[in-house]
């Protein structure tokens, strides 16, 4: 069986534009008459609503008059007392709703007919010293316009229950008289009770749930703090004097919403903050002392917690959390029935008790009227017979559809596209922020390696250490670490190439999938230019290209800066465990090279070129004790390179001797790396000052930030012989060599370095 829980419907009413983001809290539904006065109020504002007293047409008819009321102070509650109607505010000022019209008065409900708007006056104030928590209105034949109010003070925290009465003296103003008052918490520090809830219940009322308070009016009040107090008043003329102590009946670790009780008012039920509803029921045939209340305590919990609620009936409750709201069936004491209601966002509900109606408000400024009296239930399902149609129209009607659906499918492309350039511009403006979550891979290979599919890690062969590379495949692969995505309809990929001596170039890559983080960027070509070793290092810079605009003269972009990579000569080099042959040649002693370019019997030119290219030039670099080992040094200067045989890679190769010598190869230029045994340090050689240099800077790069703990004298020693150093360095790219100076910088190599580094 299923149904409709409730039968609700949207009233024809309207908040004012000039308040269009109003969101009631509370409300409250008086009726006076043929007419009723429905307010709804947040904060200082109040919404009033005039209507007629018609329960056939309330689902339909527009209010007579609609105003918005704003008051001097926030408005606690709103009190009906013998057709005055009171705006209560936390510091205990009343203030008296008049109409205007043909009837000025503050009797509003006898002259709804005649009033055309509303205004607030100040109707009397309250001690100053302490805040109102709660108000309610007391019935007139307990009490002549009585009211009870919950007041807290400021200075020791104390709550006190008050009943006031109000009367008009002969000047029409209005004066309230406080007839006697309930201690009900005493704490030596204010008490933060927040905004509580009270309740009157006269003598019959009261007796139904309270026996042993005869005669007695009694004040249920629920605190913030978790606790119910029955306040119990003797309000008849002859018993005026006599006070009853205040009973605590209840206390939970939530705090108290509200209260409330069954038109019978047989039940009391506690709304609980967690979303707990608490049933207070009379224990009937039960035998009870002066000091015990004969109370049932019943109790259940929602899915969600409790902002408003109502109770139109005996046997059922409504209950909202400011977004989903539940009809509770209360079918046994033990025994309910929860379902949920159509109807979103309630923010407030007020009932027509006599009616078994509820006027809800939403945050959507929407009214609906609630009558969960009226459940409608479905037996079985309605079975219609075949009628047949018109062809023709139908696939007219078919075709329509298609129309429509392809409209609708066009609007949803525009709508995706411009929700896809909305994002674009927002990740571009935080392009800087953003920077951090992505990193770039780029791996070298040599196009001899890329084309024949093999790898230099399992070659060892003589043709393989014969190919010189000038031009290298690129392989790089861009993490996305952000939680965006970058769809390829919309995005491409940019990567420029920038070398050191000046040459550029930019190649765009469209995207083939979204580049996000399960997803990351791969693509391998071709470097555009040839390297070289005066290329380096080359910059590598990648970046996401949007187009926003398109046309036969113009096109607009937007450019996302993603990483950057830096590639050394350490990127580029091919690493072997035996010498190219090119570099199988035997290197001259720098001073007999100096004695033959003297000598008178010294040949040509290019014997005197060919003595230069067989001269070497070493350097020794101290290596950090964390390094001292050949395998950390190996990976540590050649990770980013991906030409190495796997003799290098092998431990047994650096145990033959006291040294180990591992060649480097770039183009047709060569140098090599002694390591001994001890770690200490490495040598770098070459006959070609440009790589030797450039592979020279690596290694300080990367041992730059690493603490050697070499002696002072030997570290005196490195210092100057990398001062000599860069002095032949410099030498040698003068085109009037001085050879003596050579060969004096040669001598204090030798004679001052050498044995000190050793």
């Amino acid at each position: 069986m299923s149904g409709n829980p409730c039968n609700f419907s949207v009233l024809p009413w309207h908040i004012p534009k000039s308040i269009e983001n109003f969101v009631p809290e509370y409300s409250r539904f008086f009726v006076y008459n043929e007419y009723s006065l429905f307010f709804a109020w947040r904060s200082n504002l109040s919404l009033i609503l005039t209507l007629r007293r018609d329960k056939d047409v309330l689902s339909s008819q527009k209010p007579l008059q609609s105003q918005i009321i704003t008051s001097t102070e926030p408005i606690l509650d709103i009190l009906l007392l013998d057709n005055f109607i009171y705006f209560v505010s936390s510091s205990g000022l009343f203030q008296v709703l008049s109409s205007t019209g043909k009837n000025n008065s503050a009797t509003v409900l006898k002259h709804l007919d005649t009033c055309k708007s509303f205004s607030l006056n100040t109707a009397f104030n309250l001690s100053a010293v302490k805040r109102v928590l709660a108000a309610t209105s007391i019935p007139n034949h307990s009490l002549q316009n009585g009211f009870a109010v919950i007041t807290c003070a400021q200075d020791n925290g104390t709550l006190n229950a008050e009943i006031y009465s109000v009367s008009q003296n002969s000047t029409s103003q209005v004066d309230s008289h406080l007839e006697f008052s309930s201690n009900i918490y005493s704490d030596r520090s204010p008490l933060d009770a927040g905004r509580c809830t009270c309740h009157f219940l006269e003598q019959s009322q009261a007796t139904t749930l309270f026996s042993d308070c005869k005669d007695a009016d009694v004040l249920l009040v629920g605190l913030s703090s978790g606790q119910l107090f029955c306040v119990p008043f003797l309000l008849t003329a002859k018993k005026l004097g006599i006070r009853l102590s205040p009973r605590l009946i209840f206390q939970s670790h939530w705090s108290i919403i509200g209260l409330t009780y069954s038109p019978d008012v047989s039940n009391i039920f506690v709304f609980l903050q967690g979303g707990t509803v608490l049933k207070i029921s009379p224990v009937l045939n039960r035998s009870m002392n002066s000091n015990s209340i004969p109370l049932s305590f019943n109790s259940f919990t929602l899915s969600h917690p409790v902002k408003c609620y109502s109770a139109p009936t005996c046997e059922q409750l409504i209950v909202s959390d400011g977004f989903n709201t539940s009809l509770i069936h209360l079918l046994a004491p033990d025994q309910t029935q929860v379902d949920m209601i159509s109807v979103k966002g309630i923010t407030t509900m007020s009932s027509v008790l006599e009616d078994n109606l509820i006027i809800a408000s939403s945050s959507h400024s929407i009214f609906y009227l609630l009558n969960p009296a009226s459940t409608l239930f479905k037996e079985e399902q309605s079975h219609f017979p075949w009628a047949g149609c018109d062809l023709d129209l139908s696939l007219q009607l078919v075709q329509e559809m298609q129309a429509q659906t392809a409209i609708l499918s066009e609007v949803k492309n525009k709508l995706k596209e411009e929700d896809g350039l909305i994002k674009a511009l927002s990740s571009v403006s935080r392009s800087p922020l953003m920077a951090k979550f992505f990193t770039i891979d780029v791996k070298v290979f040599g196009n001899h390696e890329e084309q024949s599919g093999q790898s230099s890690e399992t070659t060892d062969s003589n043709d393989f250490l014969e190919k010189t590379y000038t031009k290298f495949v690129i392989s790089i692969q861009i993490n996305n670490n952000s939680p965006e995505d970058f769809p390829s309809s919309l995005w491409k990929m940019s990567l420029e190439f920038r070398s050191a001596d000046g040459l550029a170039a930019t190649r765009h890559i469209p995207l083939t999938r979204t580049f996000s983080s399960d997803f990351p960027f791969c693509a391998r070509f071709n470097i555009p230019f040839a390297v070289e070793i005066s290329s380096l290092p080359l910059e590598v810079k990648a970046y996401l290209l949007a187009e926003i605009k398109e046309n036969k003269e113009k096109r607009e972009w937007l450019k996302m800066s993603l990483a950057t990579a830096v590639l050394d000569v350490s990127h580029f080099v091919s690493a072997f465990s035996q010498a190219p042959q090119v570099s199988c040649i035997e290197a001259y002693d720098i001073a007999d090279c100096v004695n033959q370019i003297h000598s008178p019997m010294s040949g040509s030119d290019s014997q005197t070129d060919d003595l230069q290219e067989r001269c070497l030039v070493s350097c020794v670099i101290p290596v950090p004790e964390e390094f001292r080992q050949h395998s950390k040094i190996v990976d540590k200067i050649l990770s980013n390179c991906t030409h190495c045989n796997s003799a290098i890679k092998n431990k047994h190769f650096y145990e033959q001797g006291d040294k180990t010598v591992i060649w480097l190869k770039f183009s047709h230029k060569t140098l090599n790396i002694v390591l001994r045994k001890s770690c200490s340090s490495i040598t770098i050689s070459s006959a070609h000052l440009d790589f030797f240099h450039c592979f020279k800077l690596h290694l300080t790069s990367i041992f730059k930030d690493c603490k050697s703990d070499c002696d002072n004298e030997h570290d005196v020693a490195c210092t100057k012989a990398k001062n000599l150093n860069a002095v032949l360095e410099t030498l040698s790219l003068e085109e009037a060599l001085d050879h003596k100076k050579i060969l004096a910088i040669y001598q204090d190599l030798r004679n001052n370095v050498s044995p000190q580094m050793y």
